[in-house]
């Protein structure tokens, strides 16, 4: 088990808790349900994925084939990006090595031409590309465009650019239909699972295979996750837990949720968390058809933020609910005992200690002085930075998403809103802007 919850300081009594929780144990066992019997057509089959293991099959198999590419390009916006950006960043760090992976989110003319130069140089010296275009739809304006622009780099610089182009979608949409037109190798998505909840599906296990991740040990943290989450006792229940917590501090008022991860390597995690979140309870109406404005706004702090907001957090309105994210085992770094002279002056008893216990401090130090301030905090803790436990902390925030979004009565797998934007912008292209 490499998750620990603590909720101590949560702000919340257990009595509270337990009454929320075990409410929230009904949706649970629909949840078991939609596993059991296998409901591809249900939008919480995301439940199912870690014990489905065909995509894991279908992608490693893939990535084999691709094992030579120099340079992986993946193509997609949201949740088609930010699962594999979360879990490539943990396991390989901001400065990693193996294939160099590049994200095309969003029309960055710059960010493109970038990407277009590193197509062109990789060609130049030899290597081999990867360009993984993603989109359940296919119809993603950001994603579509990015696609056109660099599959042209593609052509400019390699004999048979097809054969360097794997297209994830639908098998039912249109992009699923034009990857077969182009020759591109295609990868299905499942028709029902909505992109926030489809990082152990295809959409992220063949980039993440393709840079060198242990997508088998992935899935494994993540399918134990899934059948604590499917326990039926609520205190055995980590996400029913985490869910009646967020709930009863939306309902005490505190509609913005900061997440502390202390490690920088863990900020596409927050990223990537930040819009589960907030699309999944973010709504105008709940599934009654009333107005409500539910929402929860998700804040992505680091440890160096304690210095840049900090000061808002402890002085400020007391509207945030806290989620510390600690690893109990990194890297061994020490901090030397004489390697500058006169450093016992400024911050005595650091020399000789590690980095970690310097970090293990600093955290005791945030926990111990936000309890004394009554700033509602919980903490979850993971052995490391692996596979198994990012497997785990993904499936655990799906699972409490869900949860949350039943317990507040809104639809937490759909983003109507989201479409206006989108259809604004078709509509400006189609008129010349």
């Amino acid at each position: 088990m490499a998750i620990e919850l603590n909720w101590k300081h949560a702000g919340v009594s257990r009595e509270e808790v337990e009454v929320v929780a075990q409410r929230a144990m009904r949706r649970v066992a629909e949840l078991r349900s939609v596993a059991r019997e296998k409901n591809y057509s249900d939008p919480a089959y995301a439940v199912a994925l870690p014990f489905e293991k065909k995509f894991l099959v279908q992608s490693t198999a893939l990535a084999k084939e691709y094992r030579d590419a120099e340079l992986l390009i993946v193509v997609g916006i949201g949740g088609s990006n930010l699962g594999t950006m979360a879990v490539e960043e943990a396991m390989r760090g901001k400065n990693s090595s193996g294939p160099k992976i590049l994200y095309a989110d969003t029309v960055d003319a710059g960010q493109i031409a970038g990407i277009k130069r590193e197509i062109k140089a990789t060609a130049k010296r030899g290597g081999k590309v990867l360009l993984n275009a993603i989109s359940k739809s296919g119809s993603t304006t950001e994603t579509i465009a990015n696609f056109a622009a660099l599959y042209a780099e593609l052509k400019n610089n390699y004999p048979t650019p097809e054969k360097r182009v794997v297209v994830t979608a639908d098998p039912t949409s249109k992009l699923a239909a034009v990857a077969k037109q182009n020759k591109f190798t295609l990868l299905p998505i499942p028709g029902e699972i909505g992109g926030r909840y489809s990082v152990f599906s295809n959409v992220s296990l063949f980039p993440l295979a393709v840079a060198g991740v242990d997508c088998k040990e992935l899935i494994r943290g993540a399918s134990e996750m899934q059948t604590r989450c499917f326990a039926s006792n609520w205190s055995k229940n980590p996400a029913s837990i985490n869910a009646a917590l967020m709930y009863k501090q939306r309902k005490h008022g505190r509609r913005v949720h900061n997440t502390f991860y202390f490690s920088n390597d863990l900020e596409s995690c927050g990223k990537w968390y930040a819009q589960l979140l907030a699309e999944s309870i973010g709504k105008k109406t709940n599934t009654s058809g009333r107005v409500v404005r539910e929402g929860i706004l998700p804040l992505v702090s680091l440890a160096g933020d304690l210095h840049r907001i900090g000061q808002l957090f402890y002085a400020g309105p007391n509207n945030t609910f806290h989620r510390l994210i600690r690893l109990r085992g990194t890297e061994k770094v020490e901090i030397p005992a004489n390697a500058i002279k006169g450093i016992n002056n400024l911050v005595p008893h650091i020399q000789g200690k590690q980095m970690a216990a310097v970090m293990n401090a600093i955290i005791n130090g945030v926990e111990i002085s936000m309890a004394q301030q009554g700033i509602p905090f919980f903490e979850i803790s993971l052995n490391d930075k692996k596979e198994h436990g990012i497997g785990e902390l993904l499936q655990l925030q799906m699972n409490e998403t869900m949860l949350l979004g039943w317990l507040l009565h809104v639809n937490p797998f759909d983003q109507p809103d989201v479409e206006l934007y989108k259809e604004e912008t078709k509509k400006m292209l189609m008129k010349g802007h």
